[in-house]
């Protein structure tokens, strides 16, 4: 007994789209040695048609199966005579897409907005596209057809006043499609050449209260952080300004119950779902300086972040904890420096309680999505390494 190719094979396209005919293509191959009827009926998804073959050759029928309106993995069922029964799927898509990116720069801010034109065959006449970046609104009156399976891009440049590390919600939408959801232009820098002023805790984060805890000012929690990169880390500083440092933990994985830094990284755009989340973060315990890995990348465990280089120092007559994070970008899911928008967001923990479990009265954080469950990488501030 030995296994062999099917003389008969049954192919649709990878991606079609919602509203239009499905174009679905049964082969013979009578190439080889084998017996196959000279006339195959055949039958997709309610379709008929018949099917001619020939010896020595390959021969094919292609029918158009009905449109269906459901996005998603599609179904094709086909049967041949007596011969065969064949499946395939198709990923269903919408015939167009529109999406806003924020244009994250040091200097300046912008939007880019990307109309996709998902169908295979058909150019697409779009109607004008509006666009909306916080209090700022527009329209991209002549985006011009738009190819079968092709984009059409325009960038849009903001006001001066469009500000660094702070969140704002945006929409784009052209005739059926629309896309909404949060940006932020939180531009990275190189670790050894920054210019923009670190991200003020006390004005551009938000204190969230854990069983009524409550934050009394700037003296009680605030501080400020910068993220930079280099081609192999990418490094958080933070000053913590808080006026009793409490770490009584053993256990690093128990860390984000007292004082300590945490942030997650998503590795696409937030609100998008092709990217993988990791969350880490720092402390300093009764042992010393911990970075510590809660959710690793594919492949990778949770535990002490892998090559991290970490500092932690107190000072109490002044109030302050300083921190200094590198984390490899190997361990954050990175072969390289990632060179494209991607998804961050930062808490510091306060813990003045004293219960064994979780010690915290609340944390500041910057962004959203981490502190609460389930995590939410929709609500991370998207960030973009410069140069």
């Amino acid at each position: 007994m030995a296994v062999t190719d099917s003389p008969l094979s049954l192919s649709t396209p990878a991606q079609s789209v919602t509203g239009a005919g499905l174009k679905v293509t049964v082969t013979a191959d009578r190439s080889r040695a084998g017996a196959l009827p000279r006339r195959l009926p055949v039958t997709v998804d309610g379709v008929r048609g018949t099917l001619t073959t020939r010896p020595g050759a390959k021969t094919s029928l292609t029918l158009t199966v009905p449109a269906t309106g459901r996005t998603g993995v599609r179904d094709v069922d086909a049967s041949l005579g007596q011969q065969a029964r064949l499946r395939t799927t198709t990923k269903v898509v919408e015939p167009y897409t529109v999406t806003g990116r924020p244009d994250i720069r040091r200097n300046g801010a912008g939007l880019t907005v990307r109309l996709t034109n998902n169908d295979p065959e058909r150019a697409l006449a779009p109607a004008p596209v509006g666009w909306r970046v916080g209090p700022w609104t527009g329209t991209i009156a002549d985006p011009g057809p738009v190819a079968a399976g092709k984009s059409f891009e325009r960038k849009v440049e903001l006001p001066a006043e469009a500000q660094r590390f702070t969140s704002y919600a945006y929409s784009v939408t052209t005739g059926d499609a629309t896309e909404s959801g949060s940006l932020s232009f939180s531009p990275v820098e190189p670790a050894a050449d920054t210019t923009l002023a670190p991200v003020d805790l006390d004005s551009q984060g938000e204190w969230v209260g854990l069983r009524g805890g409550t934050r009394s000012g700037p003296d009680d929690l605030s501080g400020t952080i910068r993220y930079t990169h280099t081609d192999k880390d990418l490094i958080l500083d933070a000053v913590v300004k808080d006026d009793v440092h409490k770490a009584d933990r053993t256990d690093p994985s128990a860390a984000w119950q007292v004082d300590s830094l945490q942030y997650d990284l998503y590795s696409g755009f937030p609100g998008t779902t092709d990217g993988n989340r990791v969350e880490v973060g720092a402390a300093l315990l009764p042992s010393g300086p911990v970075a510590y890995t809660w959710t690793p990348p594919p492949g990778q465990q949770a535990g002490p972040t892998p090559g991290a280089d970490v500092s932690v120092v107190r000072d109490g007559a002044a109030g302050t904890t300083t921190y200094r994070l590198a984390v490899p970008w190997t361990s954050l899911g990175f072969d390289r420096a990632p060179t494209g928008t991607f998804g961050l967001s930062f808490l510091v923990n306060d813990a003045d309680a004293s219960t064994a479990t979780d010690a915290r009265d609340g944390y500041l954080q910057w962004g959203a999505g981490v502190g609460a469950a389930p995590k939410d990488p929709a609500r991370f501030r998207s960030v973009r390494l410069v140069r």
